[in-house]
């Protein structure tokens, strides 16, 4: 019982540890595209369209830089945008991610870092205007575990009632 009872506490531990370094990341990125933002934003106090454009340039140019290096490591492209970059690869996909992970992330300067979100066995993405009004995001996976995730369409939006979700 004492044992069940350590691991049970280890695991909230960890989810607890979990929790806090996702709620850590999500302010990050907040706050990063808060600033783009307000940088970006013409009526602002402290409006700086190079900052702006800086910003985006440097998002850009690290994105295209992950995305070339991805492919002399032999991935094939599926998606890939300002914080997300889906692949695919003939071979252990886990093993050769893992590797290719590490290897970026002691190129990438500073707090810049790639994390493994999922391995997906199947995915839809939905190419940027295919529709007015929509997310330029558009996609749905299921990973191997039968989890579905789901970006950008309709189901996720924060600005639709339940029924039209649903």
């Amino acid at each position: 019982i004492d044992r069940r009872a350590r691991i049970k506490t280890n695991i909230k531990s960890n989810l607890k540890d979990i929790s806090r370094l996702n709620n850590e990341q999500l302010a990050v990125k907040t706050v990063t595209n808060a600033t783009y933002g307000y940088f970006g934003f013409a009526s602002s106090k402290w409006y700086c369209r190079e900052c702006a454009e800086s910003s985006a340039a440097f998002g850009r140019f690290y994105i295209q830089k992950v995305i070339s290096e991805a492919q002399k490591e032999g991935f094939t492209v599926i998606y890939g945008d300002t914080d997300s970059l889906f692949v695919t690869t003939n071979g252990n996909l886990k093993t050769n991610i893992n590797k290719f992970l590490e290897k970026m992330n002691k190129e990438l300067p500073g707090i810049i870092k790639l994390d493994l979100q999922g391995i997906y066995k199947r995915g839809l993405f939905i190419p940027k205007g295919a529709g007015l009004g929509t997310a330029k995001k558009r996609y749905a996976l299921i990973d191997v575990k039968g989890v579905m995730t789901i970006r950008g369409l309709e189901k996720v939006r924060s600005d639709w009632s339940r029924i039209s979700k649903d």
